[in-house]
């Protein structure tokens, strides 16, 4: 359905619950249902599961899992990105058993 910025909504269909305040210095905040939050070792951690459990190809399985661990010894250095864009290359159709982890691993880059 479609609203144009005029529309009115019924207060009757709205309910706002307050539980307290947000607060995210330097940090994401994510609403909604199914959100899971680590911190960075678990992130590494999980991806190198993933990688080890669900790459058939054992060759692209040890390029994939030397290029994580590159990342994670550049985890908040310039050189991170780098070695972001490294692995995000090498990883092709297997991009997607690692989209969960994408907006921690952005977090990462240089400051």
């Amino acid at each position: 359905m479609h609203r144009d910025k005029d529309d009115k909504i019924d207060s009757s269909k709205i309910t706002i619950i307050n539980v307290g305040n947000i607060t995210a210095n330097n940090s994401m905040i994510a609403l909604g249902s199914d959100i899971n939050q680590s911190n960075t070792e678990d992130v590494f951690k999980e991806i190198e599961k993933l990688l080890t459990s669900q790459v058939e190809d054992e060759i692209l399985k040890k390029e994939l899992l030397v290029l994580l661990q590159e990342m994670n010894n550049n985890k908040n250095k310039v050189t991170f990105t780098e070695k972001y864009n490294d692995f995000i290359t090498k990883l092709g159709t297997y991009i997607t058993i690692i989209t969960p982890f994408l907006p921690q691993l952005v977090t990462l880059f240089g400051k």
